[in-house]
């Protein structure tokens, strides 16, 4: 069966249902029909909307007091950036060796918390979200366990 497409007007081979002769005249079909939909719902109900909250708003509370009940969002964003805080240093602490630099402590999963970055010039230290990002510079930093840390703290 030989159509002819709707957006671009050439003639094609078609299927049964096909309008349009290819992909992309399909993407700029249905681009072309919701601006168009938007543009009518628009004109013929504006304050549709409104309507549906004034008639739903029933449900509308119960919805919201349902998801209330739930863990506070901040809190699942803050176990969340601490969770992938925690794996990025045990990637970090992987390439830098795994052991402090001073006692030599062996790093494993359990005591990662206990290991530090000591930069080697205190002046090019970056936030502790730039220390966690893919791209930070290791040169920059050596592994240390925290008691070693602090005692290099403590000879500056």
């Amino acid at each position: 069966m030989i159509k002819t497409c709707l957006v671009c007007g050439s003639e094609f081979k078609a299927l049964r249902f096909q309008k349009t002769c290819s992909e992309k005249c399909a993407k700029e079909r249905k681009q072309i029909k919701n601006r168009e939909y938007r543009v009518f719902f628009k004109k013929t109900n504006p304050n549709y909307f409104k309507d549906y909250v004034k008639k739903n708003i029933e449900k509308i509370r119960i919805y919201q007091n349902k998801y209330k009940k739930q863990p506070k969002y901040k809190e699942w964003i803050r176990n969340y950036e601490r969770e992938k805080d925690r794996k990025l240093k045990l990637k970090l602490i992987e390439q830098l060796g795994s052991k402090c630099q001073n006692c030599g402590l062996k790093a494993v999963e359990q005591n990662s918390a206990v290991f530090d970055f000591h930069h080697l010039n205190p002046n090019e230290k970056e936030s502790r979200r730039e220390r966690f990002k893919k791209d930070f510079d290791l040169s920059k930093v050596i592994l240390l366990c925290s008691n070693c840390h602090r005692l290099e703290h403590f000879k500056i």
